[in-house]
């Protein structure tokens, strides 16, 4: 991605008003982020993004001096940025699928878009020996399906993964809670500097975002939207474990969770996820693997599954334009579509897809799903 264009990105997502979501929508509605924050408020509310006002007061509100300064604070630092709505391959297939995905995303090491099996590992800051010596095991036993590993660098069972994962050769990557500035907690200073030598460390928050609390347990989406498949070692009723296990089930990704003794306190939160049919009961890697078909590391990359065609859908609104009823058309006869597949399916420009997707949603024609995923709206 070229200097004007990330640029204009980081002016966009740094402006007041506008989130993740918002700063995708717009650019893919534009075709660029320069292209959006270029043009006149009359145009972004003739594309239907939003009311002349909104327009007005998210164009006169870039920051443009704050992006500049991220520009050389990465630049300084050796870190890395990719865009979401940036289709050279840069930032991570599996996550992009996520509707509320970061827009722009900085991570520092030797990371690249991989092929592997991606498996977060994640669990209890307070994890007893057992559970410690049940991800070792699991790990070792996975190594020579050669996986990434995804943790979040915390206490506790995210730790563990990440040094087993290291002592084993494997890719780890850590998703940060926090801007590059410093490591949290700060014993996994040295962690963090070998994961950056085998892997790689994410994070959505530019330099100058403030810490705050509520950021690890909102980063777990990243978590569970860049993997195949969770593993939830041992978690008690409440934590970001279990916050990273719905995540998971909401992009349609597998989750696991490791069974512990009834009446222990610290795998209530995992014996409520296999009740509750949140989560496959873990018995073996073998099982695990067999569901996930992972036979050979290097396999394509799963579909999000879909589930069976909806029937007796209404004929298209009137009110359609020509590509946007090609798009209804396709997806007529499926109980929903995901982004890339109707970039690999339709003969339209990605920009344009997208353009379709944001007017026909306006026009109550469609429903925007997790993982970036669309179904035509039940009339």
């Amino acid at each position: 991605m070229d200097t004007e264009e990330l640029l204009a990105a980081f002016s966009l997502r740094f402006a007041r008003g506008v989130g993740d979501v918002n700063a995708s929508k717009i650019t893919e509605a534009f075709g660029s982020a320069h292209r959006a924050i270029s043009s006149d408020p009359q145009e972004w509310e003739r594309l239907g993004i939003c009311k002349l006002k909104k327009a007005q007061d998210i164009l006169s509100g870039l920051e443009k001096d704050l992006a500049r300064k991220e520009l050389d604070f990465i630049g300084k630092n050796g870190i890395g940025v990719s865009i979401k709505t940036d289709r050279s391959g840069a930032y991570p297939r599996r996550l992009r699928q996520c509707s509320d995905a970061p827009y722009v995303l900085f991570h520092k090491g030797n990371y690249r878009e991989s092929f592997a099996p991606m498996i977060a590992v994640v669990g209890t800051r307070r994890s007893t020996p057992y559970g410690v010596e049940v991800c070792v095991a699991i790990l070792e036993e996975l190594v020579r399906f050669n996986p990434v590993v995804v943790s979040g660098l915390a206490y506790g069972i995210d730790i563990t993964a990440h040094r087993k994962s290291l002592d084993l050769g494997l890719h780890t990557l850590a998703i940060l809670g926090h801007n590059m500035r410093s490591i949290h907690p700060q014993p996994h200073l040295s962690d963090a500097r070998k994961i950056c030598d085998k892997g790689a460390l994410f994070t959505e928050y530019p330099s100058f975002a403030k810490n705050f609390a509520g950021n690890f347990a909102h980063r777990n989406r990243i978590v569970a939207g860049m993997v195949d498949v969770v593993l939830v070692v041992e978690s008690p009723e409440k934590g970001g474990a279990l916050i990273t296990a719905n995540l998971a089930n909401d992009y349609n990704r597998e989750v696991y969770a490791i069974p512990g003794r009834v009446g222990d306190v610290i795998s209530r939160g995992c014996n409520a996820l296999i009740e509750q049919n949140k989560a496959r009961i873990f018995t073996s890697v073998s099982e695990m693997v067999s569901v996930m078909k992972w036979s050979d590391a290097l396999r394509p990359i799963p579909n999000v599954p879909v589930s069976k065609p909806q029937k007796n859908k209404e004929p298209p609104p009137p009110s359609l334009t020509k590509e946007e009823r090609i798009i209804y058309d396709f997806m007529v006869a499926k109980a929903s579509v995901n982004l890339e597949q109707l970039h690999e399916c339709l003969s339209l420009p990605h920009h344009k897809i997208s353009l379709c997707l944001l007017q026909m949603e306006c026009k109550d024609v469609l429903v925007s799903l997790p993982a970036s995923r669309y179904r035509l709206k039940d009339k």
